[in-house]
């Protein structure tokens, strides 16, 4: 039996779409070209939420290759030194902390999780995947 081509979108929050596309989309071209996949960005966006869409079409494999790719895009804006991802404490402290790169690659993985233990209304081709709110 052979592998269908299928279509995922994304929604990445506004505020991430510039670090993800890169200067002149050279950042979607190498998600698209080390994933084999095709992903382009939709030129509209929910202004209430404040998300834009990214459409990755391709082989089961190389959907999941260019999600990885666009995620670990993420963890490294968000854990590079000049602009640290911080979650509030989990103690009853108004401090906040900065996640290791581990304990964020948890976090990533439980809300993953959340998300795919939750039902979704989703057509036989396309399939919204939200990545992380980070504000």
């Amino acid at each position: 039996m052979s592998e269908r081509i299928i279509e995922e979108v994304v929604a990445v929050p506004e505020h991430l779409v510039e670090r993800i596309v890169g200067e002149n989309g050279v950042g979607l071209e190498r998600v698209a070209r080390y994933s084999g996949a095709n992903v382009t960005l939709e030129s509209s966006m929910d202004v209430r939420e404040q998300i834009r869409y990214l459409v990755i079409s391709g082989y089961q494999k190389q959907i999941n290759l260019a999600k990885k790719l666009l995620n670990d895009s993420i963890v490294e804006e968000r854990l590079s030194p000049t602009n640290g991802w911080t979650q509030k404490s989990e103690v009853d402290s108004p401090r906040e902390r900065s996640l290791t790169p581990v304990e964020f690659s948890k976090e990533v993985t439980r809300v993953q999780d959340d998300m795919q233990n939750q039902k979704r209304k989703s057509s036989s081709l396309r399939d919204v995947i939200i990545f992380l709110n980070i504000l």
